[in-house]
C-alpha cells in the first residue's frame, strides 16, 4: 500500500476569531448546500482526528501538526479540541476548546462548533469512510475544507478520491494545502 505524508497549517479557521466572518447571516451562496452524509454514529465519530489537508486560511496560515478532538456527552453535544503547533511541529501549542451541537438529528452530518473565544462555524460532513478513518467537513460557503484522518498518514489513493468526490460540490479542491504532522513513531 502506498502511503504519503500529507500535512498542513491546521484548524482551518477552527477557534479563532476570524473564521466567524465565513458564516455570517448575510453570507449566503447562491449555490445550493454542499451533499451531506446521511447519517453520523456520533460514538464512532467522536475520538482524535489528524489534519491532513485544508483550505487556507490567514488565521492558521503558521499552524502545524493539526489535530481535533470530539469527545461525546451524554446530551449528544461533543466537546471539540483543535491543537496545532505555531511555526513548526516544535513550536507552542496553540489550543481552542467549543462544543459541537448537531443541526439535523438524526442524521448528525451537520456540526454548530461555539468555541469559547466566542466564534463559531456551522460545519457539513461531507464524507466519511464507512470505517470513520478518514472525514472530510466543511462549510455552506465553500470556504473552508478540511480532510482528516484517524491517522497522520495517509494513503494516496484514498486521498485522491475523496478529493476529486468533493470537486463537483464546489469546493476549490486545486487550493487544499497539505498539513505537515510529526514523523509516526516506529
Amino acid at each position: 500500500m502506498s502511503y504519503a505524508r500529507f500535512g498542513i497549517a491546521f484548524l482551518a479557521c477552527v477557534g479563532f476569531a476570524g473564521c466567524a466572518a465565513n458564516n455570517q447571516a448575510g453570507d449566503v451562496p447562491s449555490r445550493p448546500p454542499p451533499r451531506s452524509v446521511a447519517h453520523v454514529d456520533l460514538q464512532r465519530f467522536a475520538g482524535r482526528w489528524y489534519e491532513i489537508a485544508r483550505l487556507p486560511q490567514p488565521e492558521t496560515k503558521s499552524c502545524t501538526s493539526g489535530t481535533m478532538i470530539f469527545t461525546l456527552n451524554r446530551d449528544n453535544t461533543l466537546d471539540v479540541v483543535t491543537t496545532c503547533h505555531v511555526g513548526g511541529a516544535s513550536g507552542p501549542l496553540r489550543t481552542s476548546r467549543g462544543t459541537a451541537t448537531v443541526v439535523n438529528p438524526p442524521a448528525n452530518s451537520r456540526l454548530d462548533i461555539k468555541f469559547s473565544d466566542g466564534s463559531a462555524i456551522d460545519y457539513y460532513i461531507l464524507r466519511l469512510s464507512s470505517d470513520y478513518s478518514t472525514v472530510a467537513i466543511g462549510t455552506l460557503d465553500r470556504r473552508t475544507l478540511l480532510i482528516l484522518h484517524r491517522d497522520p498518514v495517509m494513503d494516496v489513493d484514498e486521498f485522491g478520491r475523496i478529493v476529486r468526490s468533493l470537486t463537483p460540490d464546489g469546493y476549490p479542491t486545486d487550493q487544499l494545502q497539505l498539513t505537515t504532522q510529526p514523523p509516526v513513531a516506529p
